[in-house]
């Protein structure tokens, strides 16, 4: 007997719609797919690229009458863009880092305010962005220090400024009043240094600090600090130019006479017949030992960011004086002097 096995024919019609769903699903299943890999690649790309920005590493910072100036330069961003930063300071003999509000800005600078004079404190800055915080910064220091002495001239009495408003000439030179800049200024005679200068200020000024304009030519301007005589040749701090350098030096007379500090080559091109400002100060550090620093930079420029001359000296030092200005061999003109101090020492 033979056995025949008949199946029974599947419409074509039917085979269609089962082909087009069996393709549905595949089709369906890879879209899936594609959508949930493409879903984890952003995922793991937002996450990657989303950063805080980097920490900030050139803040500086330099005391004015109850306040601090500070600057610094903006940091990478992370990938998104800086909203904001958060400044913070604290008393040098403090542990606690107190916030200082100053609004919402991404400006690259802030300043400080309501400070104690004479006290040293310490500052630093992170930026902030949409996704976080930055490390915080470097820590910069300065000390808030009285204006105690502005003078831009102008109201001074025409030929020799000994005795006017404070000031007072070294014997045997002459510093005279007279037209020039935008009003009035102050010029040198040609004698040298160190005996060629006009002093101003008290002897027991201890952080100083002198903001002044100076012609540029061939003069050479000079600048005193901690000054042990106001008119004498006591010694002091100076800063000093020479040609195409200058000099921080100390000197003492009745010791090792002059000696240099530390040098470096002016940091501007000074142009002849063009007016520049000077900006040093000597401010005791945490251990007491005296930090000169120095800036030149175009009148009604900003000041640097970074001094471009500086000396902690920390051998046989001088803890307070006058200050005074100075000229070596040739005249020098000044104008819109600006003399910051304290009369005690910082914290």
């Amino acid at each position: 007997m033979v056995i025949t096995h008949f199946t029974k024919p599947v419409p074509s019609g039917a085979i269609s719609a089962q082909s087009e769903r069996q393709a549905s699903y595949r089709f369906l299943a890879s879209a899936r797919s594609l959508i949930f890999l493409l879903v984890t690649f952003l995922t793991l790309s937002t996450s990657v690229q989303a950063a805080a920005p980097a920490a900030i590493a050139d803040v500086t910072a330099f005391g004015e009458d109850a306040q601090a100036v500070l600057a610094w330069t903006a940091p990478s961003d992370g990938g998104s863009a800086i909203t904001d930063y958060l400044v913070e300071y604290k008393l040098s003999t403090s542990g606690t880092w107190l916030t200082f509000s100053d609004g919402v800005s991404t400006n690259a600078t802030a300043t400080v305010t309501s400070l104690t004079n004479a006290s040293l404190y310490n500052f630093r800055v992170s930026a902030i962005n949409g996704d976080g915080t930055a490390t915080a910064s470097n820590t910069a220091s300065a000390t808030p220090m009285v204006l105690l002495v502005q003078d831009d001239f102008d109201s001074r009495t025409n030929g020799s400024i000994d005795g006017q408003n404070g000031w007072a000439i070294n014997t045997g030179t002459t510093w005279t009043v007279g037209a020039g800049g935008s009003g009035k200024i102050v010029v040198s005679g040609t004698a040298t240094y160190p005996t060629n200068y006009v002093a101003q200020g008290d002897q027991s000024w201890v952080n100083q600090r002198v903001k002044v304009d100076f012609l540029a030519g061939t003069t050479k301007p000079v600048i005193w600090l901690r000054k042990q005589d106001k008119s004498g040749t006591g010694d002091g701090y100076m800063l000093r130019r020479e040609s195409s350098t200058w000099y921080i030096e100390k000197y003492i007379s009745q010791g090792s006479g002059l000696v240099t500090l530390a040098s470096a080559a002016t940091p501007v091109t000074l142009t002849g017949g063009s007016w520049y400002t000077i900006d040093v100060s000597v401010i005791d550090n945490s251990d007491g030992n005296p930090v000169l620093t120095a800036y030149v930079y175009a009148q009604g420029g900003s000041r640097p960011a970074t001094s471009f001359l500086t000396y902690t000296d920390t051998g046989e030092n001088f803890t307070e004086g006058y200050v005074a200005l100075g000229a070596n061999g040739f005249a020098t003109s000044f104008d819109n002097a600006a003399i910051y101090g304290t009369t005690e020492e910082g914290v």
